[in-house]
């Protein structure tokens, strides 16, 4: 018989996680494998370069800077180029990244 098993990982900070269960190794320990990851304001985390190469729109309205930062981290370790804009107060963050690697975030006001 050939089961699959998934588990669904909900974090404390409001992430979610996505796993599939591969096998079980020598140590009894469970062999996962990464399928998807979303950020607190389900944004979708990409499991490789080219996913943050990929032209699209990344809202941080509810984890802001933070969620910001980490996701630039990850875009970092990638090898993806991240460039800021100007910030200010009462508005909300967007990212905005293209099929060269380079994302920009954007503040816009309420």
């Amino acid at each position: 018989m050939n089961i699959t098993l998934t588990l669904d990982v909900y974090f404390a900070d409001g992430s979610t996680a996505k796993f599939s269960l591969s096998g079980i190794d020598g140590n009894g320990g469970l062999e996962l494998n990464l399928i998807s990851a979303r950020d607190i304001d389900n944004n979708d985390i990409p499991l490789t370069k080219q996913g943050y190469e990929t032209s699209g729109e990344r809202n941080f309205s509810t984890g802001g800077n933070a969620a910001i930062e980490e996701y630039i981290a990850a875009a970092n370790r990638w090898g993806v180029e991240v460039v800021s804009g100007t910030g200010g107060s009462g508005g909300r963050q967007q990212m905005n990244c293209d099929s060269n690697g380079k994302c920009i975030i954007i503040w816009i006001p309420n």
